[in-house]
């Protein structure tokens, strides 16, 4: 059985000889400390070489025998390019510096990182929340039109898509905050507003109907959209 440590080891070896990783940072549940065991590895790679083409099957063909059954998410990155995307420095914020270059590259950008962090989120513009609300009237038309239709697998595949790129960063950008993981962002929620926690719940669960998710998103929109934080945006 090899060890947490010893696998962490192995993989930063293997990431170093195949592509020749100057930075490595751990970012998720791996850096934070909440993982289980099957928790899957969330890493950033930053090199000076020219990253190979390579299929996954690839990828994991190449994988010592010791790591063969974890999974590895690597998001392989330049050092000479100047700016990232937006979702490695929202990653960042939750993150372990692994290995790094004698100037420190990784923990400059983790710093950076987490200094945008504590200026908060851009406010939502007056045009984009209102957008917000015309998107969500979309969503709703299409949720009645295909459970009417009874084309239920359109429904679910809408209803999941709404849940998980609206939503919940709905409630956070109207609030002016940075969306957080899902194990840090439920419970907050839960602390912050839990009648919107309640209508959310019912959109997850496996024992509710389509009528009632349906619903829940309806009355999710409402607190969403006749809150005070909503009417400032919109003045």
């Amino acid at each position: 059985m090899v060890k947490k440590e010893e696998k962490l080891d192995i993989i930063i070896e293997f990431l170093k000889n195949r592509y020749k990783a100057k930075v490595l940072i751990i970012v998720g549940s791996r850096a934070v400390g909440d993982f289980k065991p099957k928790s899957d590895w969330d890493i950033y790679l930053f090199t000076e070489k020219k990253l190979p083409k390579e299929t996954p099957n690839q990828f994991y063909n190449a994988l010592p025998e010791e790591i063969k059954d974890e999974d590895l998410d690597v998001y392989k990155n330049s050092m000479t390019i100047n700016s990232y995307p937006p979702k490695l420095w929202r990653d960042l914020r939750n993150s372990k510096v692994v290995l790094d270059t004698k100037a420190g590259f990784g923990k400059k950008l983790r710093k950076n990182a987490l200094d945008l962090y504590k200026k908060g989120p851009a406010k939502w513009t007056k045009e984009y929340a209102q957008g917000r609300v015309y998107k969500a009237q979309r969503y709703m038309k299409k949720f009645e039109d295909n459970l009417k239709d009874k084309n239920f697998a359109e429904l679910f595949l809408r209803i999941s898509w709404h849940y998980s790129e609206n939503i919940i960063d709905w409630w956070f950008g109207i609030r002016q905050e940075f969306q957080l993981r899902s194990q840090q962002a439920f419970p907050h929620i839960k602390e912050k507003n839990p009648e919107f926690y309640k209508q959310l719940q019912k959109v997850f669960s496996d024992k509710t109907t389509y009528r009632t998710k349906i619903n829940a998103f309806e009355k999710m929109h409402k607190m969403l959209f006749e809150s005070k934080e909503f009417k400032n945006l919109i003045k």
